[in-house]
């Protein structure tokens, strides 16, 4: 730790330069591990209302064991079984090195973005990303999507969370 900062301490920090996260009442953590990138949010903002979304049920109860006495919800669900209603109202996201377990494609060749396998459903969810949002084509060869990631993106901007920050280290 830099400093003797946490992680938590200084994303908060960083981000404050970029975004109003001071303002900030309403956050959702996806896949938010043992809490603590969370407890740290709040001891800098204790104004938050924070909701842990996570499909372990071990890991909500050391978020929860963590975060206890704090104004935090906990729900076990899939981030990909939600609807926008329920993503709605939410003012900031937090996915952190979580999207490297989302589902990705991998060793795709280049040329099947315009060709490619019309009854293969996940080569055509990633050809309506590069499509729609007008990605730059990989060249030549052979390509990773994470298509979990740009499902999981295009799901939070369109229940209109204004705030999101999505990271991997991997």
């Amino acid at each position: 730790m830099p400093g003797g900062q946490s992680f938590g301490r200084l994303l908060y920090e960083h981000l404050a330069r970029f975004i109003p996260v001071d303002d900030v009442r309403r956050i959702i953590e996806v896949g938010g591990g043992y809490g603590f990138l969370m407890r740290d949010f709040m001891a800098r903002n204790p104004h938050l209302e924070a909701t842990m979304l996570d499909i372990s049920p071990v890991m909500l109860r050391e978020q929860a064991y963590l975060l206890r006495g704090r104004d935090v919800g906990f729900v076990e669900r899939d981030f990909f079984d939600l609807d926008g209603p329920f993503l709605s109202g939410f003012e900031m996201a937090v996915l952190n090195e979580c999207i490297g377990d989302f589902p990705a494609l991998c060793d795709v060749p280049s040329r099947s973005l315009e060709t490619g396998e019309p009854d293969n459903i996940h080569l055509e969810r990633a050809r309506y990303f590069f499509t729609r949002y007008a990605l730059p084509a990989p060249q030549n060869g052979m390509f990773n999507f994470n298509l979990g990631a740009a499902e999981a993106l295009e799901r939070l901007c369109t229940a209109g969370i204004p705030y999101i920050y999505l990271s991997e280290h991997s």
